[in-house]
C-alpha cells in the first residue's frame, strides 16, 4: 500500500489567519396576485334565442388567467365576490340578488356556480404556492334582460392566515 503525504509548509516566520464570515438574509411575508383586465362579454340580440326550444345561448368568456403566489408557511386562500353592479332601470327583477343568480364563474374544468356579495372560495393551499388558474364566466339570458347597459364589478382578495 502506498501513501502519499502532501505538506504546505509556512516558511519560517510566516503567519497565516483564517476568518469565517457569514452571509445572511431576511424575508418577509409576501403574497402576489395579478387577475385578468376587464372583460366585455359582448352585446345581445335576437341571435341569442333558439326560438325552437325558446331558450337562449349564455354570454361567456373563458380561460381568463388569475396567479396567485405567496410565503407563508401556512399557505393563502383566493376569494371572491360581487361588489358592485350595474343594471338598466327598467330591469324588472330584484337587484341584486334576481341579477346576480344570473351571474355565474367557475375554475376551468369545474361546475359553474352562482355569484353572490358573500366571499366564495376559489382556490386555498396549506404551504407556499404558486398556482395559475383560469376562470370562466357566464351571464345567463332570459326575456327579463331588458335593452340596457349591465355590469358586475368583482373583488378578488388573496391572504393568509
Amino acid at each position: 500500500m502506498l501513501f502519499l503525504l502532501v505538506a504546505v509548509a509556512v516558511p519560517a516566520g510566516a503567519e497565516q489567519l483564517s476568518r469565517t464570515v457569514t452571509i445572511s438574509w431576511d424575508a418577509v411575508g409576501w403574497i402576489v396576485l395579478q387577475v385578468h383586465d376587464d372583460l366585455f362579454l359582448g352585446t345581445v340580440n335576437e341571435d341569442y334565442f333558439d326560438p325552437e326550444t325558446q331558450t337562449f345561448k349564455p354570454l361567456e368568456s373563458t380561460d381568463n388567467p388569475i396567479l396567485v403566489a405567496c410565503n407563508y408557511p401556512q399557505g393563502c386562500t383566493l376569494t371572491v365576490r360581487a361588489v358592485d353592479w350595474l343594471v338598466p332601470g327598467g330591469y324588472p327583477g330584484a337587484v341584486p340578488d334576481d341579477f346576480l343568480v344570473d351571474f355565474q364563474w367557475r375554475l376551468a374544468g369545474g361546475a359553474y356556480q352562482s355569484l353572490g356579495t358573500e366571499d366564495v372560495t376559489v382556490w386555498s393551499a396549506d404551504s407556499p404556492a404558486v398556482a395559475e388558474l383560469s376562470v370562466d364566466y357566464r351571464y345567463l339570458l332570459d326575456v327579463y334582460d331588458v335593452p340596457g347597459q349591465y355590469a358586475v364589478t368583482l373583488l378578488y382578495t388573496a391572504s393568509a392566515p
